[in-house]
């Protein structure tokens, strides 16, 4: 076991002596090397977060005294590999100056200068302390890449969407192990396409900025098709710095290259594709090139802090995007448009798994929504309820409307109401359950119109779709089990004529259920019986054949399939917590 002298020390440990010594010898103590690590760290006054230094201490033990970043003289090349590494981090979106670099770099550059010139290494001491600084350095880090430098469930409405657990300690080891410093780090960050897409991005912006940036767009009235003028010319250069326009010319004519390009812009901000320069539209084309690098970090850091694996097969939602996307095998087969929760009723962000869908679904109706929205209404109209076919219900029993005092009521009332499925019930035809603590849910709406609009922040909290049939057809579909086509129905389905003896006696029927018609050995719902079961009015509850995980996130910056940019408002405005948090430095 290796050895070490403390000049001047009279510490002991248990089951050591000191040695003998006279007057005003150097006193010294034979201490097992790892001791005195620990020992030294804690002297030295370390300032290592809580979280890792039970991981220095495990890593340590599993050393058996070694040092991890040096030799018995000099450093080892994996000290200035793992530094190289760190110095990397603004490629990603953090910042170096997060690692308080400076004492190892000096350490590091002392003690390669005199390895260069021949001198004598540095002291024991200093190699002690960069083992300490340089293994508190990868864990640190590492940490930072597995789940983000910022804690979000410190942030309002930013709760992640539960990461996978990794042993940075083990991890560590390996990278010893195997000198392969680089190479572990990479592997924490997150795997998904979209990460590293805007890693990419980055780097690009961080380019056009290098250069100057993007020439802004002079104010005036809306640019459109035939303008002529310097503000043109202004647009045109502007729109050939991201891309949306291919080829630039002298010409100030707003011409079809020009109106195809601004609609490319349009597309790729969410804003209403019109072709044509208007005020949202002008504000985005002079939005500084910096504040959209900040955007970019901002979103890779909400990366690091989701899943590392979403599965094969789940539905991705991206809450500031407005935008639902079924992904399989890394391929989107499925996308359609959504409408979510209001910046006063926000939509969560978190990760649940669908099991079951709801035909027919009745509506139970929030207590806060009674009182906000119903009550007022009430009292307007005392039919406002039978008009809504929505019934009180205490348990089983259904009270009479007139019999409770609404301008009094609270939000601690012991009845709810209950909206029948019906045109007016805004969950439509299909509602999708994934239970969670935030009782979100996917559904239907027969508000189809508002899926038009560019911005669609219009619900409660859930999640409006635009194509709930098309999603049930894929849900439904179980070729493995079942060899049915898929369901394959939409609003616009006609009742089959040899469905009408069974749905008469549907509706005579309240016990009616669709399932005793369905084959037993087929675990898939067949064409006619779900529109059998839509047809009925009635509430069905769907086990899906295959279970499939769900993921709420919110991304106001994003790279498509084919690697364009998209960028959206900050709905909820929590960018900006999260950058002043990036930029804090430490």
């Amino acid at each position: 076991m290796k050895h070490c002298h403390i000049p001047g020390s009279k510490m002991l440990f248990p089951g050591m002596k000191e040695r003998p010594s006279g007057g005003n010898e150097l006193r010294t103590v034979n201490i097992p090397f790892f001791i005195v690590i620990f020992a030294y760290l804690f002297l030295s006054g370390c300032s290592t977060m809580p979280k890792n230094g039970p991981l220095a201490t495990r890593f340590y033990d599993s050393m058996q005294g070694d040092l991890a970043w040096s030799n018995s003289s000099w450093p080892l090349p994996r000290a200035n590999s793992l530094v190289e590494k760190v110095m990397e981090a603004e490629e990603i979106g953090l910042r170096f100056s997060y690692y308080n670099l400076d004492e190892v770099r000096a350490i590091l550059t002392e003690a390669n200068a005199r390895k260069e010139t021949g001198g004598r290494p540095v002291s024991r001491r200093k190699l002690l302390k960069l083992d300490r600084l340089l293994t508190k350095l990868f864990l640190i880090y590492g940490g930072n890449l597995l789940y983000g430098h910022i804690d979000p469930l410190n942030l309002e409405g930013e709760g992640g969407t539960a990461p996978e657990e990794i042993d940075l300690v083990q991890t560590l080891q390996n990278a010893v192990g195997t000198d392969l410093i680089p190479e572990s780090l990479d592997w924490l960050q997150p795997r998904h396409p979209g990460y590293s897409g805007l890693k990419s991005v980055l780097k690009y912006y961080r380019e056009i900025s290098d250069r100057g940036g993007w020439p802004q767009v002079p104010f005036g009235t809306d640019l459109k098709r035939s303008d002529r003028g310097p503000r043109v010319l202004a647009l045109k250069a502007r729109l050939l710095v991201t891309g949306d326009l291919e080829t630039n010319s002298t010409d100030d004519l707003f011409d079809n290259p020009v109106e195809e390009a601004v609609r490319r812009f349009q597309a790729r901000h969410g804003l209403e594709v019109t072709g044509e320069v208007d005020a949202l539209t002008l504000s985005d084309l002079n939005m500084p090139v910096e504040a959209r690098i900040r955007q970019i970090r901002v979103n890779l850091e909400r990366w690091r802090w989701l899943a590392r694996d979403f599965g094969t097969r789940y539905l991705m939602i991206d809450i500031a995007g407005f935008r639902l996307a079924v992904v399989e095998r890394g391929r989107e087969i499925l996308e359609m448009p959504i409408i979510v929760g209001q910046p006063s009723w926000k939509t969560p962000t978190f990760s649940g798994t669908m099991t079951y869908l709801v035909l027919n679904p009745v509506w139970r109706i929030p207590r806060e929504i009674v009182i906000e929205e119903f009550v007022p209404k009430i009292l307007e109209n005392p039919d406002y309820l039978s008009d809504m076919r929505v019934r009180i219900l205490r348990g089983p029993e259904e009270i009479d409307p007139a019999s409770i005092e609404w301008e009094s009521l609270e939000e601690d009332m012991d009845f709810w109401l209950v909206q029948e499925s019906c045109a007016e019930n805004p969950l439509g035809r299909i509602k999708f359950m994934f239970p969670n603590d935030f009782e979100v849910y996917l559904h239907d709406t027969p508000q189809q119109e508002l899926f038009s609009a560019s911005f669609r922040a219009f619900s409660h909290g859930c999640v409006r779709i635009q194509k709930p049939f098309e999603l049930m057809d894929y849900l439904l579909e179980n070729p493995n089990q079942c060899p049915d086509k898929p369901v394959g129905i939409d609003r616009q389905t006609e009742i089959p004529e040899e469905l009408s003896a069974l749905l008469d006696r549907a509706r005579q029927d309240p016990c009616f259920t669709v399932e005793e018609y369905l084959e037993r050995d087929c675990l898939n719902w067949t064409h006619l019986s779900v529109l059998a079961a839509l047809q009925t009015g009635l509430e069905q509850y769907l086990v899906l054949p295959e279970p499939i995980q769900v993921h709420l996130t919110y991304l106001t910056a994003w790279v498509d399939s084919g690697g364009t940019i998209h960028f959206r408002t900050d709905l909820y405005g929590y960018d900006r917590a999260i950058d002043q948090a990036l930029n804090q430095g430490s």
